[in-house]
């Protein structure tokens, strides 16, 4: 049998590599001798790689690790201008999360500078073609010979050689607040107990999840339970590739961002709390961790760690609960001369380690060969931590050697099995096998090689060793599988199921250590299930569902984008419309194609084909111009996607004058179209942070649109793209020399990469940082910085659009802003649509628009220190001083932030560019103290204690505590003491639990100014059993109104009077009920607040968690736009008193405050928005009430979004709505889609009337969409409404 390395397999930015000429290689069952055993701190091996091979040899398809992504090659090897960095060894500006700008600190020199850069954006990785790097110098004093030293240097990024740690730099990071992954998820690991999931990936985040409760067929669900985030910064800083877990303890690593690549953060993840951060100083790792591992032995706790330089480490607790390193096996430079260190760590990318049991672990160790083959020989070892000795797994050479690289490993819970897998290659064999993985058996020393028909990404053993799942790649003709192998009998391996096909490659699987469940990830999608059947996988996924296409209205007026998210043979239909002027989410979903954009509008004859390139490295693309031949433009292969979008953009006249390409850094460059010669780059977009999935231009031609893996729609600017001024294409800003020889900003555009970082004309740059690679190369120091203004001028107009630099601005005599950027602009605007309708519209500076729970889909991230997780906060804790409805929907007819926000507010707000910053450092801190999350819960009433913290010249109003919604009572304050810089008070509380199992307990905290901060926790209640209790239900509806001129109604009476006897009657079994429906001439202002007022003292009166109040109103609703308040309008108002704006026989859900400091549920049913509505339907006008509603956490469910019609149907006398709802009470929830147990909860009841009324619109011009929050409580909304008749159960 004939083997080879893997071709077009694995993609990666970071090297080329070349296949081995076929080698005759027999494979047989061998038997495991016992070797001696070496030390592993063996001297070092002089070993090389035979180069002429290598150059002789045809180039591997695309690189190595397909699972790695799109990794950024170094910034030391810059494109040109008209090149997307191809004539040379490549590098590219790194991917981007959309930060906010923060506070900066002063820089007084330029070695200050090169000291304390704030950590903005960093450099790429060492991603570098041909011969990359292995080495991340911390401290530049450490180069005791600069030029013996920059061999290994790597450019990991200009603050990364001048400083060991990365202080809390207060940026607020701009992060998707979704309840599932949205980007590539590399890592999976079950809890010891089997009860949680951890998952985590590109996304920066790990997320856990369990089960929750028992579906019909008796298979648990499973459900999110919390995300821990750690630190992150640009790019690849703060991607997860490894988690283990052990009991409560989750490890998780990666590529750091908290100063170090290497840091191992260890978690509890029954709770979220940070338990220890693993560095060392002395031997700990410096590069990005590869993989983790706990000990499988409780009685010798510890933890193994390998990182991207093959350094190992052992982690152990002493005996005062300190964890120590000790290092296996160090890192290749050390071991190895320095070319050989080099050529050895692209092929470390991915380097697995496994623990055997308490002191053993396997490692893959570098074999040097005689044989001139261009990739490295692997041997795994076994390692005794105890003795500090080592020795392989086998004895011959060329049987036991993995080539390439070892992909992964697995090992059983009992140490028995151990599987691996490589990146060896062979002819196509009966069914196509061309792949190999290997089992072997520890206990008996024997290994057996398997071949298979695609590549082996990830393995993972049951914990006695029998079962063994194997998840692969996908190609271009076959799709990934999840494969379950049987291997008790290592010589008879067998499947135990049908290959189960998934949709992306399978980069991580794991089986439950009790055998029961089994979890692999496919991309950014999730899945779980039984063991039993494992052909009907549970999705675990958030609300976000990722845009796949994008396009524009062809015609005006405004801005209108239409969305797709799922592809239908092939082809990704548009699903979602919303308009960006208004701004809203329509409600129409038949959507004809003609009316929407195409990438190929603009191209008019031209065309752009694959060339042969000059240079073997680079990319050939040709542009043709009415068949005849022009420009050109050069790619890297790293950064070149064939299949990534493209769209052509024309001028004002409509001939084609640019074109935009996305690339494999998630950047966007716009091309000018030239008729000879190469293409000059016009603009870099940047701000994606995963890959861009689809380009679309506006009917003005004014936005380019992007789509993009990471769930958003971004709207980039495109006035006076092809000006010819490399100044103002690159930084958005003119430059003159003054009379006084400084360098000073003249013009500046308000929607440029500066302006956003706060220069304003006038401002002077005194002095200009930025990393030299060619000064590394001579030894010299790698940062350079220019203070006269002829020499900053010149790097401005000839820095790389890869280039970063770091700015130092005077204004007048005072210190002007310093920051570090590169050239490249940001978004003007971005937007996410979820799953469920909700949406949010942002400027990169903060401000924003969102329905009525979008802006909870978004918020920021603020590191703070390598000693403590993240601080996490969401759109809606600073709604008071972010939100701007009115801003928003002008932001794209002005095309700038500040102009659109002068034509709404008298003044401008104060540096727009720090909103957020400014909002955060308002923010109170809010951390419960007990009970502790996943706490078990004995008695009825929990006692609740938290610590709230707010900063000096704050103001606190009341805090609030809740559990499942219903109010915590007995406020106390227990505690105050003064911190520096603030005040720390400790709040208690009584909290009576509701009769269900699972409890949120929420602590929420404002201050005057309305920053608002909030902490939560879940923990169980012991008992769930349902004692009677009461519900209290008011309706209203009103068909005729005093007034003429009021639109009359047909159905609102009997929707309410069928809404109060339903509940009366369905609900008497669970509940004591106390009912009354009010109608017409009946509702008017003071007989409501009667009524109301009536209610709440009888709640009053042994008022218990399980009480339900409800309210239901059906007729007209409007919003005051000065104040904006949400009214009901009473049967006895006048028409000229609503347009007068004076609501005094109005009511408006300020009554609601009669029941805010009751402990019990309480639920508002609206069915208001009516045709022939007193205003214009708009979704901003039923979010009033509300936000104002669910502020209190008070259960929400509305007929529609506020912006559509609630039908009213004829044949039946009700609204649709109406008619959804009671058939919902009457049992129908239960059914479909609930849990058929007798029993319709308040969340079975949701999601039937959401579901219906949405397919009975179908047929509609305007399709209807009920809404329910607050959100986040609904995962909690499980107590009864209603009970099945016929059905007396009642114990939940």
């Amino acid at each position: 049998m004939v083997a080879s390395f893997a071709e077009d397999v694995y993609h990666t930015d970071r090297v080329r590599c070349w296949p081995a000429d076929w080698l005759g290689v027999s494979f047989v069952r061998a038997r495991v001798p016992s070797l001696q055993r070496t030390p592993y701190n063996a001297p070092v091996v002089k070993a090389t790689m035979d180069k002429s091979h290598a150059s002789s040899a045809r180039y591997l398809a695309a690189g190595i690790l397909l699972w790695l992504g799109n990794s950024s090659p170094s910034p030391g090897q810059l494109p040109s201008e008209s090149t997307l960095p191809g004539r040379q060894p490549s590098a590219t500006a790194l991917p981007a999360e959309s930060t906010l700008p923060a506070t900066q600190r002063k820089l007084e020199n330029a070695a200050t500078i090169a000291r304390t850069l704030p950590s903005e954006s960093q450099l790429p990785p060492n991603r570098v073609a041909v011969q990359p790097t292995a080495v991340v110098t911390y401290r530049l004093p450490k180069f005791a010979n600069p030029a013996k030293s920059t061999s290994l240097l790597t450019a990991e990024g200009l603050a990364e050689l001048v400083q060991t740690e990365r202080s809390p730099d207060g940026t607020p990071w701009l992060r998707l607040q979704s309840k599932g992954h949205v980007g590539r998820i590399r890592a999976l690991a079950f809890s010891d107990d089997a009860n949680r999931l951890c998952s985590a990936g590109d996304d920066k985040r790990t997320f856990v999840w369990g089960p929750t409760s028992t579906n019909p067929g008796g298979q648990p669900e499973w459900r999110y339970q919390r995300s821990i985030p750690w630190q992150i910064q640009r790019g690849p800083r703060g991607r997860i590739y490894a988690l283990a877990t052990s009991g409560d303890l989750l490890a998780i690593a990666g590529h750091g961002a908290a100063g170090r690549m290497g840091e191992i953060v260890l978690v509890n993840a029954r709770t979220g709390n940070l338990e220890v951060v693993l560095v060392n100083e002395a031997i700990g790792h410096r590069q990005v961790i590869a993989a983790l591992c706990f000990s499988p032995d409780p009685a010798q706790r510890g933890l193994a760690s390998v990182d991207r330089e093959g350094r190992a480490l052992y982690w152990k607790p002493d005996d005062t609960g300190q964890w120590r390193a000790q290092l296996v096996q160090p890192p290749d430079r050390e071991r190895y001369q320095a070319d050989l260190a080099r050529r050895l760590s692209p092929y470390r990318e991915s380097t697995p380690i496994v623990m055997l049991d308490g002191r053993h672990l396997v490692l893959p160790v570098y074999q040097p060969s005689k044989a001139q083959v261009p990739y490295p020989f692997w041997q795994l070892h076994r390692f005794d931590v105890t003795t500090r000795t080592s020795q392989p797994l086998l004895a011959e050479a060329s049987a036991g050697l993995h080539r390439g690289m070892v992909t992964t490993l697995a090992c059983s819970r009992d140490g028995t099995r151990l599987a691996s897998a490589d990146l060896a290659q062979y002819p196509p064999g009966p069914n196509g096998s061309r792949y190999r993985f290997f089992i072997w058996d520890l206990r008996n020393e024997e290994r057996e090689q398997k071949l298979i028909d695609r590549l082996p990404l990830s393995l993972a053993f049951s914990g006695n060793g029998r079962t063994l799942l194997v998840g692969t790649r996908r190609s271009k003709d076959a799709m990934a599988v999840l494969q379950h192998w049987n291997t008790s009998n290592i010589h008879q391996l067998k499947k135990q199921e049908p290959d189960l096909p998934v949709s992306d490659d399978v980069r991580a699987c794991a089986i439950s250590p009790d055998g029961a469940h089994l979890a692999y990830a496919a991309g950014a999608e999730l899945f779980v299930n039984s063991t039993t059947q494992p052909v009907n996988p549970q999705p675990l996924r958030g609300a976000i569902a990722a845009p796949l296409r994008v396009a524009c209205a062809r015609q005006g007026p405004g801005y209108q984008v239409a969305i797709g998210t799922q592809r239908e043979q092939g082809a990704v239909r548009l699903t979602q419309r919303f308009n960006a002027t208004v701004p809203q989410l329509d409600s129409r979903l038949k959507l004809d194609p003609q009316n929407w954009s195409q990438a190929d509008d603009q191209r008019g004859n031209w065309e752009l084909t694959r060339g042969v390139p000059a240079e073997s490295n680079s990319v050939h693309l040709q542009l043709q111009d009415n068949g005849h031949k022009a420009g050109y433009i050069t790619f890297d292969p790293n950064l070149y996607d064939q299949r990534a979008p493209r769209c052509w953009i024309a001028d004002a006249n409509g001939q084609p004058a640019a074109i935009a390409l996305s690339a494999k850094n998630n950047n966007i460059y716009i091309f000018k179209l030239v008729q000879q010669d190469a293409c000059p780059i016009l603009r870099v977009f940047r701000g994606h942070s995963s890959d861009v999935t689809s380009l679309a231009l506006t009917h003005d031609r004014r936005y380019l649109v992007s789509a993009a893996l990471d769930g958003t729609v971004r709207f980039w600017p495109l006035a006076q793209l092809a000006n010819d001024n490399r100044l103002l294409d690159r930084w958005g800003a003119r430059w003159a020399i003054v009379e006084s020889g400084a360098l000073e900003v003249t013009s500046i555009r308000k929607d440029g990469p500066l302006y956003f970082r706060g220069v304003r004309r006038g401002d002077q740059l005194t002095a200009l940082s930025w990393y030299d690679r060619t000064a590394v190369r001579t030894g010299e120091t790698p940062v350079r910085t220019a203070r006269a203004a002829r020499a900053m001028l010149t790097q401005l107009q000839q820095a790389s659009w890869n280039a970063l630099l770091v700015f130092d601005f005077q204004r007048g005599r005072a210190r002007g802003p310093v920051f570090q950027m590169f050239p490249a602009w940001q978004p003007l605007a971005s937007l996410v649509v979820s799953d469920n309708r909700e949406w949010a519209f942002w400027s990169p500076a903060g401000y924003y628009d969102a329905s009525f729970e979008g802006h909870r889909l978004f918020g920021w991230q603020v590191n703070r220190g390598l000693r403590e997780l993240p601080d996490v906060f969401l759109a809606d804790q600073f709604r008071k001083a972010l939100e701007r409805p009115e801003a928003m929907r002008r932001l794209l007819e002005t095309g700038n932030l500040d102009d659109a926000l002068l034509q709404v507010e008298a003044k401008l707000p104060t540096e727009t560019h720090r909103a957020v910053a400014e909002a955060y450092a308002l923010k109170p801190t809010v951390q419960i103290v007990s009970p502790v999350a996943g706490s078990l819960l004995d008695t009825p009433v929990a006692r609740l204690r938290a610590t709230i913290t707010i900063r000096n010249g704050q103001r606190l109003v009341p805090p609030k505590a809740f559990a499942n919604g219903v109010l915590a009572t007995h406020r106390r304050r227990v505690k105050q003491t003064a911190i520096p810089g603030g005040t720390q008070i400790t709040y208690a509380w009584d909290a009576a639990l509701p009769s269900q199992r699972r409890i949120r307990l929420q602590v929420l905290a404002a201050t005057e100014g309305e920053a608002v901060g909030r902490a939560t926790v879940t923990v169980q209640r012991n008992s769930n059993h349902w004692r009677r209790s009461r519900l209290f239900i008011a309706t209203a509806g009103i068909n005729e109104y005093r007034d003429a001129q009021l639109p009359r109604l047909e159905f609102a009476v009997n929707n309410a009077t069928q809404v109060a006897q339903t509940f009366q009657q369905s609900a008497q079994p669970l509940y004591r009920t106390f009912g009354l429906a009010m109608a017409d001439q009946r509702v008017t202002r003071p007989v409501w607040f009667a009524t109301l007022q009536q209610y709440a003292a009888h709640l009053r009166q042994h008022v218990t968690a399980d009480d339900l109040l409800v309210i239901f109103l059906s007729g007209h609703g409007l919003r005051d736009q000065a104040s904006d308040t949400y009214y009901y309008v009473t049967a006895n108002a006048r028409f000229r008193d609503l347009a007068a704006r004076r609501y005094r026989d109005c009511f408006s859900f300020d009554a609601f405050t009669l029941f805010a400091d009751i402990p019990c549920r309480k639920l508002v049913i609206l069915d208001t928005c009516h045709s022939g509505a007193l205003q214009p339907l708009h979704q901003r006008e039923l979010k009033s009430a509300l936000r104002a509603l669910q502020d209190d956490l008070v259960f929400t469910l509305t007929a529609t979004e506020g912006q559509q019609e609630a039908v009213e149907e004829r044949s039946r006398k009700l609204g649709r709505f109406t008619h959804r709802l009671l058939e919902a009470l009457r049992g129908a929830a239960d059914t479909r889609p609930g849990n058929e147990d007798g029993i319709v909860s308040w969340r079975e009841l949701i999601q039937y009337v959401k579901t219906t009324v949405r397919a009975d619109s179908l047929g509609d011009p305007y399709q209807q969409f009920p809404t329910a929050g607050p959100a986040d409580l609904l995962e909690f909304a499980d107590f009864p409404v209603s009970q099945v008749a016929g059905n007396e159960k009642t114990d939940r």
